[in-house]
């Protein structure tokens, strides 16, 4: 099969724009963890994956490898049994065969997690690159 590639993804400038990059996904996780907090919506999560939908997947699945700039790209299902029914893909593993453990989450936790994720990866970059944040 033929690896897949969402070309939003994938990041070939240089270290300042990968940081304005970051930034932008970071607004967009920080509104949509407003958005969706105290609310009982899900999204469908791996340890390394998230649920992006057919279009948006590698290798010919829903799935994607979760960073800042995939995971706002999350389907967000409106209950848990509705992420349990039409987002968990119980047959999903990896090149050696292992099953790629999937589950539904709240979506305003997910997101929140995923912009404090960001904001230390943008720290990071911000010290190594010597700017300010």
């Amino acid at each position: 099969m033929a690896m897949e590639h969402n070309n939003s993804s994938i990041f070939t400038g240089s270290i300042e724009d990968l940081i304005c990059n970051l930034e932008s996904s970071l607004h967009l996780l920080q509104n949509l963890a407003h958005t969706h907090k105290g609310k009982k919506t899900c999204v469908v999560e791996g340890k390394e994956h998230i649920f992006v939908g057919l279009p948006l997947g590698i290798n010919g699945t829903a799935f994607t490898v979760k960073c800042p700039n995939t995971c706002v790209h999350a389907v967000v299902f409106p209950s848990e049994k509705t992420a349990e029914e039409w987002g968990v893909d119980y047959h999903l593993m990896y090149s050696d065969g292992n099953t790629i453990e999937n589950h539904p989450v709240n979506a305003g936790e997910f997101f929140e997690k995923a912009a404090n994720e960001c904001k230390d990866l943008l720290y990071f970059l911000k010290q190594q690159t010597n700017n300010t944040i």
